[in-house]
C-alpha cells in the first residue's frame, strides 16, 4: 500500500446555506465574486499484488510475464459536493484492476553454433543471428462517470459543482455492451430534490468513477538480426510492428446523461473515440562498433 496526498481546487465565497432547499442564500463578501484556492487536502491510496516469471525454455525459446492486480482510491479533483469529499472517493481515472504481459524471445535456431548450419559461409551471413520476440498485453477497462448534462446545480453551490451525478434506478451496466451502446440510460434519473424549506438538498447516488470502460488486447512484434562483419564491427536489423493486427482498443465511451434529449439513448454511451494506435511499422539498421 501506498498513500499520498494532493491538491483541491476548492472555491470561496460561494452564496449560503450550501444545499438547503427554500432559503435565500448569501454572499458572505459581496464585493468579489468568485475566490478560489488550491489546497493539499486529499489523499490517494494504491494496493497492487504484482507477479513476476521468467523462464528459458528449450530451442532458444525463453519468455518473461507479468501480472498486476491493483487498485488506486482517490478523490476527484473538482468536488462535486463542497461539504461531503466522500461523495467524491472512488477509482482514479487510470486504475485498472488487472494488467497481464507475456513477453516470448525465440532466438532461431540457424547459423553457426546453431541446429541448422547451412555448408555456404555466405548463406550462413544471411541465415546466422535471427531473433523473434513478441509483447502481448491484456488490461481491463478504465473507470469513468455518469454526469448530468446540462448541469443543473444540485446542491445550490451557485455554479462552482465540479460535477452533478444522475440518481441510478437499476444497474447501468449491460451484459453486451456495444461501441454504439456501452450503458444504458434507461437505468439513470435526475434526482428529485426535497422542497421543504430548510430540508438538505442531495447529490445523485452515481458515485465517482463507478463504470468501467471497454478491456484492452493488443500485440507488438519484432525481428531482429545480428550480423558479424569482423572483430570489431556489428550490423543490427530490426524490424517491428506495434498493434500487429491493427486491433482497436475502445476508448471511454460518453458518460454525460441528459433526460431531455427526444432520440434517446441518442450518443449516450456511445464509444467515438480510440484508446490505441494504428497498426504501426518501423525498420531500422545499427553500425556497432
Amino acid at each position: 500500500g501506498n498513500d499520498g496526498q494532493f491538491g483541491h481546487d476548492l472555491p470561496y465565497n460561494i452564496p449560503e446555506p450550501i444545499g438547503i432547499a427554500g432559503v435565500t442564500q448569501t454572499t458572505p463578501v459581496s464585493t468579489f465574486s468568485s475566490v478560489g484556492s488550491y489546497q493539499d487536502t486529499a489523499t490517494s491510496d494504491y494496493q497492487s499484488l504484482q507477479v513476476t516469471i521468467t523462464r528459458r525454455l528449450s530451442h532458444n525459446l525463453s519468455f518473461t510475464s507479468f501480472y498486476t492486480w491493483s487498485k488506486v482510491m482517490t478523490y476527484d479533483m473538482f468536488l462535486s459536493d463542497l461539504l461531503d469529499s466522500k461523495v467524491d472517493k472512488g477509482p482514479w481515472e487510470d486504475d485498472v484492476h488487472d494488467h497481464f504481459v507475456i513477453s516470448p524471445i525465440w532466438q532461431l535456431p540457424f547459423g553457426k553454433g546453431q541446429r541448422f548450419v547451412p555448408g555456404n559461409a555466405v548463406a550462413n551471413k544471411f541465415v546466422e543471428g535471427w531473433e523473434a520476440n513478441t509483447i502481448i498485453s491484456f488490461n481491463t477497462g478504465f473507470p469513468y462517470t455518469l454526469t448530468l448534462s446540462p448541469d443543473v446545480d444540485l446542491l445550490r453551490q451557485n455554479g462552482y459543482q465540479g460535477q452533478d451525478r444522475p440518481n441510478l434506478t437499476c444497474n447501468p451496466k449491460l451484459s453486451h455492451p456495444t461501441p454504439f451502446q456501452y450503458w444504458n440510460p434507461a437505468c439513470l434519473a435526475v434526482p428529485t430534490e426535497p422542497t421543504a424549506t430548510g430540508a438538505t438538498l442531495v447529490p445523485g447516488d452515481a458515485s465517482y468513477d463507478g463504470m468501467r470502460g471497454p478491456s484492452g488486447l493488443s500485440e507488438d512484434l519484432g525481428l531482429i538480426k545480428h550480423t558479424a562483419i569482423n572483430e570489431r564491427f556489428m550490423l543490427e536489423f530490426r524490424a517491428e510492428a506495434f498493434n500487429i493486427w491493427n486491433h482497436p482498443i475502445l476508448g471511454i465511451p460518453a458518460s454525460s446523461f441528459n433526460p431531455a434529449a427526444s432520440d434517446l439513448p441518442n450518443n449516450q454511451g456511445t464509444i467515438t473515440t480510440p484508446n490505441s494506435l494504428p497498426r504501426t511499422i518501423q525498420f531500422a539498421l545499427k553500425l556497432h562498433f
